[in-house]
């Protein structure tokens, strides 16, 4: 037992917390989805699935990173009011491998470790570099020595790459130079990859 808030004798409300419990052999994490991120994962949960985890922890004296699988295992029944987040439990479990070690020699509560949490998955899917979108989700393509300007349906927008979902096919040709006053089946001139810096 990590801490203890009531004593023998003492009388108890519904919902009051009693204490802290660490149990030998097992280990939770508690993370909170933004509910941004929430839509990523709903699915599953829509269809009674609970998510597969990865926890990680980096060792800053050794400079070596240990991950270990997990799953959700409880979902908290409302979102914090503060944070606009969805609580949720991860439960490590062990794993197998011969030289994973047990996550309970080196995982302590109180720990600081990165959880990464497997959400729906999605085929041809295209990552485009975000200055390549341009406004009102529409890519500079080359087609046939002209300029087309297509609108692509975009999944996502992470960091500095933009997760396109149609609209987009293999051998798609995307202009990466910027091209002022460009319009719609204008003359294009597509440079030899080896004479970019040759060719003004």
């Amino acid at each position: 037992m990590q801490s203890r808030l009531v004593e023998q004798g003492d009388y108890v409300n519904p919902g009051q917390i009693l204490g802290r419990v660490y149990r030998a052999g097992a280990l939770d994490v508690d993370v909170r989805i933004p509910l941004a991120e929430l839509r990523w994962i709903q699915p599953l949960f829509d269809r009674g699935q609970l998510p597969e985890a990865q926890v990680r922890m980096a060792n800053a004296a050794s400079e070596e990173t240990r991950s270990w699988p997990a799953r959700v295992a409880r979902i908290k029944a409302e979102i914090d009011d503060q944070t606009r987040t969805l609580p949720i439990t991860l439960e490590i479990l062990p794993d197998p491998g011969p030289d994973s070690g047990n996550p309970l020699d080196t995982l302590k509560p109180g720990a600081f470790v990165q959880c990464r949490i497997q959400g729906k998955r999605f085929d041809d899917i295209h990552v485009l570099p975000r200055h390549l979108v341009h406004t009102g989700n529409r890519v500079y393509l080359v087609k046939d020595g002209r300029l087309e300007i297509r609108q692509v349906s975009v999944l996502r927008k992470f960091n500095d790459q933009v997760f396109v979902e149609s609209g987009l096919a293999p051998g798609d040709h995307v202009v990466s130079s910027p091209l002022p006053g460009a319009y719609d089946g204008m003359a294009v001139t597509v440079k030899p990859a080896d004479h970019q810096e040759d060719t003004p």
